[in-house]
């Protein structure tokens, strides 16, 4: 592959690593650091989907303060391509894992919802919780409720792991 400003954003990593002219040492630097980055442009600007919907003014100091560490650690700087290349993916990737975190949140708070109001509703009217379902000991649920607390379950299946 040609120089580092010939970067496309569909290259593979081995490829930009050869551009760069990087040991596997300075790429695995590049790569953490460029992550710890990326999580901090998400956590400062959460509505941006993308790395080129962010600022361009924050894009630029990303620039320069990762040229800056990068230079401080003789690790040869990197061009707005590569930074666009590795952003890109990386912001992308790091937005999917959030939005699965949060999705597992929501499919726990559904099922402790769905346990508490199912076992109250079909439960006696003096029902504590920890006390007995209708059809069995504390914390059993009665197959109504258990049916219904799989079905949440199942449909976040994809998330819950």
């Amino acid at each position: 592959m040609g120089p580092a400003s010939d970067i496309k954003t569909h290259a593979r990593a081995d490829e930009v690593q050869e551009a760069l002219g990087y040991r596997d040492e300075q790429w695995h630097w590049f790569y953490w650091l460029t992550r710890e980055e990326a999580k901090k442009l998400i956590t400062l600007h959460p509505d941006c989907p993308t790395y080129t919907s962010f600022p361009p003014r924050e894009q630029i100091q990303l620039l320069e303060r990762l040229n800056a560490t990068l230079s401080n650690e003789g690790i040869p700087p990197i061009t707005s391509q590569v930074l666009k290349w590795r952003m890109s993916t990386l912001i992308r990737d790091l937005k999917k894992r959030q939005q699965r975190k949060s999705k597992v949140g929501i499919a726990c708070i559904s099922a402790v919802i769905l346990i508490v109001v199912h076992t109250s509703r079909h439960s006696s009217p003096g029902f504590k919780f920890g006390s007995r379902c209708q059809d069995g000991p504390a914390f059993k649920l009665s197959s109504r409720c258990f049916y219904c607390f799989q079905h949440v379950i199942r449909s976040h299946k994809g998330y819950m792991m």
